[in-house]
């Protein structure tokens, strides 16, 4: 029985197709917040931060969690996505060494966020909900979809390739795979002036100033958009008390904040 050889066409295809499937994801152009993208989406949200604040040698620390399910929906808008968010589900909780405070966050469920959502990640509120007294005593709530778009790219980057902007500095990472979806990755890296303000009963009183450093990475697929963020941040600050000039409070906070896109989710 003769063997058929393959045809130089055909053994081109075959050389080429592994070289394909691994070929890196290269936005053209750069990745953009879009309405269709956006229209009904379902977000997995955590956070949790670690302070420490020391006043004349005595020291006070805390650690705040956050937990729910985000539901996102964006319309077309001339400046980008007109976006409509509430929480489907919530848990916040604040720990100390004297307490352990867990509030009801019912009356927090189904409030509306609304605003813009420029295409590169800038956020424009309209309205916030109302955040129950006990619940703000825990964790701010207010600036939840302020911080929760990340900024993208100014531009198409290569793997290793690194483009300043804004809001810092941005590097494409090598491609990856996320929830089952293929994925582009950038890491943007920031540091910025702060005065640490950590929300409810953790703000630092007083006039002071601080750093805040931020490390944050963002996972893309060309339909879906945002599949996941995860972002890291230090701020250390300090603050002068009153006319007291010895009376110094310093802060060192750090905070992590993970989001991920459901596959499939319909919005309720």
């Amino acid at each position: 029985m003769s063997r058929r050889r393959a045809r130089p066409a055909a053994r081109l295809a075959l050389r080429l197709a592994p070289a394909a499937l691994a070929a890196p994801l290269v936005a053209q152009p750069p990745p953009r917040y879009e309405a269709a993208a956006l229209a009904c989406a379902v977000f997995d949200e955590a956070m949790s931060s670690r302070s420490k604040v020391t006043l004349q040698g005595r020291e006070a620390t805390a650690v705040v969690e956050r937990a729910g399910v985000l539901v996102v929906r964006g319309t077309p808008h001339p400046r980008g996505v007109a976006i409509e968010a509430w929480w489907d589900s919530l848990a916040v909780r604040r720990r100390t060494l004297d307490t352990d405070a867990v509030p009801d966050t019912d009356g927090l469920l189904g409030g509306r966020y609304h605003g813009v959502l420029s295409p590169d990640g800038a956020w424009t509120d309209s309205v916030r909900p109302f955040v129950p007294d006990d619940v703000a005593d825990v964790v701010d709530m207010a600036d939840v979809l302020a911080t929760l778009f990340p900024p993208l790219p100014p531009r198409a980057l290569a793997r290793g390739e690194r483009a300043r902007a804004e809001a810092g500095e941005f590097a494409r990472l090598a491609d990856g795979e996320v929830a089952g979806l293929r994925v582009a990755r950038w890491e943007l890296a920031a540091t910025r002036p702060a005065r640490l303000l950590l929300g409810g009963r953790d703000s630092l009183p007083g006039a002071g100033s601080g750093e805040e450093a931020e490390r944050t990475t963002i996972a893309w697929a060309p339909a879906a958009g945002l599949v996941e963020r995860v972002r890291e941040l230090v701020l250390r600050s300090s603050a002068q008390l009153g006319d007291d000039s010895t009376a110094v409070a310093t802060a060192r906070v750090t905070r992590l904040d993970r989001l991920r896109r459901r596959a499939g989710a319909r919005c309720p």
